[in-house]
C-alpha cells in the first residue's frame, strides 16, 4: 500500500479516536507531543508518519488499539520500531493483507470506513472551528432564507458534497449579516444562523464526526437563545439531544428532547402545522433515543404520543416520518422481524424525503442481514445506491454493513458485492 494512502488512513483513525474522546486538537496534541496545527495536518493525511514508533506513541496517548493501525500488539517502545522507517516496514511486509483487514475492521468499529475524509469532504467545515468569517458578503434576510432552504434541501436529498460546500459560506454570510443587524432583524438572522448550525450538526452526525458536532451544537444553542423563536429552539434542542446520544452523558439526551416537546407545546399551544410537526419530530426523536437506551416501553409510548398528536390536529399536520420511525425503533431494540413487518407497510416511493428514505433502506438492510437474509439485505444497499448514491458512499452504516457482507459471503452467494464495495470506496 502507498505510504500516502497509509497516512490518510492513519489520520482518519486518529481523528476518530480524538473526537470520540471529546478532545480538542490542542488537548490531543498536548497528549501526543504535537502542536494543534500539526495534529490537524496529520488527521487530514497531510503530515506523513515516518516511523512505526510514532504510530505506537499515538496509540498510547489516545488509547487506540494497535490493531486500528494494523500493528501487532507488541509492547510500545520495541527497539526495532524506534528506528524502523514506515516505508521500510511496509516494503518488508509489515502492512500485509491481514494487518490491512485489521485496520479496516477497526475503522468500521469506530466510524465505518466512510469516510468523508477520503475526499476532504469536511475540510471546509473543519475550518469553521478556527477561522473568522471572511471571504463572504452581507446578505438580506430574504436571501439568507433562500440559501438556508437550499441547504436544507441538500440534506433531505442526501446531497452531502453539495451541502458541505454550501454550509461554510452560509454560516459566514449569516454571521456577517447578524453583526450588522439590530433589533428584530438581528433576532431573525440569529434564527437563520442557528438553523444553519443545526444543519451542520446533522451532517457531522451522519459521518460520525461527533466531536465537531458537539462544538456546532453549542454554537446553535447560542444563536437559538438569541433568536428567541420557539420552533428554532425546539429543533436546536433536538439536534443537541442527537449529539448527546453519542456522548458519555447520553442519559441526558432523552430528557432534553422530551422537555423540549413539552416546552414547545406550552409556548405555542401547537396552533399551527409547523408547530405540530416539530412537536411530533421531537417525540419521535425521543422515542428512538429511548430505543437506543433499550427502554422498550418508553420508546413505544412516545411514538404513540406522536401519533396521537397527529390524529388530534388532522392529517395535514401529520409528520410523514412517524411510520419510518417505527421501523427505526424496532431495529434499535433488536426486533428485526418487527422492523421488517413495519417496512412492508411502507413503500420506499411513499417517502418523499430522501433522507428518511435512506433511513428506511438502512433499517431494512440491517434487519434483513441480522435475520440471516444477506441477499435481501444487499438488495436494499443497491436500492439505496440507486436512489441516493452519496448515502452509501459517505455513511458509516453502509460501509460497515458492506464489510460484514464481504466477510460472511462470497461472489457466488452475493454476486456483485465486490464491485459494489469498490464503488463505495472499500479497498480489496
Amino acid at each position: 500500500m502507498e505510504v500516502n494512502e497509509l497516512a490518510r488512513r492513519y489520520g482518519l483513525v486518529v481523528r476518530t479516536a480524538r473526537t470520540l474522546a471529546g478532545l480538542t486538537l490542542a488537548q490531543a496534541g498536548e497528549l501526543c507531543g504535537y502542536s494543534a496545527s500539526t495534529l490537524s495536518r496529520l488527521e487530514r493525511g497531510k503530515h506523513r508518519i515516518t516511523d512505526v514508533a510514532t504510530l505506537r506513541r499515538l496509540a498510547a496517548a489516545l488509547n487506540i488499539p494497535l490493531a486500528r493501525f494494523g500493528l501487532p500488539s507488541a509492547k510500545v517502545g520495541n527497539a526495532r520500531d524506534i528506528q524502523e522507517p514506515l516505508v521500510s516496514w511496509v516494503e518488508n511486509g509489515g502492512e500485509d493483507r491481514v494487518h490491512r483487514r485489521h485496520m479496516l475492521t477497526g475503522l468500521a468499529g469506530l466510524t465505518g470506513v466512510a469516510i468523508a475524509a477520503q475526499s476532504g469532504l469536511l475540510d471546509e467545515i473543519s475550518s469553521l472551528l478556527v477561522e473568522q468569517p471572511v471571504s463572504s458578503t452581507q446578505r438580506t434576510f430574504a436571501q439568507l432564507t433562500t440559501d438556508l432552504a437550499t441547504a436544507q434541501n441538500d440534506l433531505m436529498s442526501c446531497e452531502y458534497v453539495s451541502l458541505t460546500r454550501r454550509l461554510p459560506g452560509l454560516i459566514r454570510s449569516a454571521t456577517i449579516t447578524r453583526d450588522e443587524a439590530a433589533g428584530a432583524e438581528r433576532h431573525r438572522v440569529e434564527g437563520i444562523l442557528a438553523s444553519s448550525y443545526n444543519l451542520t450538526v446533522g451532517l457531522l452526525l451522519k459521518v460520525h464526526e461527533n466531536g465537531m458536532a458537539h462544538v456546532m451544537a453549542d454554537r446553535a444553542q447560542q444563536s437559538a437563545r438569541a433568536a428567541d423563536d420557539p420552533i428554532v429552539t425546539a429543533e436546536t434542542r433536538r439536534r443537541t439531544a442527537m449529539v448527546l446520544r453519542r456522548s458519555p452523558n447520553n442519559r441526558d439526551a432523552g430528557h432534553l428532547v422530551t422537555s423540549a416537546a413539552h416546552t414547545l407545546e406550552a409556548d405555542t399551544g401547537l396552533n399551527d402545522v409547523k408547530a405540530v410537526r416539530t412537536f411530533q419530530s421531537l417525540l419521535s426523536t425521543a422515542a428512538y433515543t429511548a430505543a437506543l437506551a433499550d427502554n422498550r416501553a418508553e420508546a413505544w409510548h412516545l411514538i404513540a404520543e406522536a401519533e396521537k398528536a397527529a390524529r388530534r390536529h388532522g392529517p395535514e399536520a401529520t409528520h410523514p416520518d412517524i411510520a419510518s420511525y417505527k421501523i427505526s425503533i424496532a431495529r434499535a431494540l433488536g426486533d428485526y422481524g418487527l422492523a421488517v413487518e413495519y417496512a412492508k407497510r411502507l413503500q420506499p416511493a411513499q417517502i418523499r424525503d430522501l433522507d428518511q428514505r435512506a433511513q428506511y433502506y438502512k433499517n431494512v438492510a440491517v434487519s434483513l442481514t441480522a435475520r440471516g437474509k444477506p441477499v435481501q439485505g444487499f438488495r436494499m444497499l443497491l436500492a439505496a445506491e440507486r436512489d441516493m448514491p452519496q448515502e452509501v458512499r459517505y455513511r458509516p452504516w453502509a460501509q460497515s454493513l458492506t464489510l460484514e457482507l464481504l466477510g460472511t459471503s462470497n461472489q457466488n452467494t452475493l454476486p456483485g458485492i465486490r464491485e459494489f464495495a469498490d464503488r463505495i470506496g472499500i479497498p480489496a
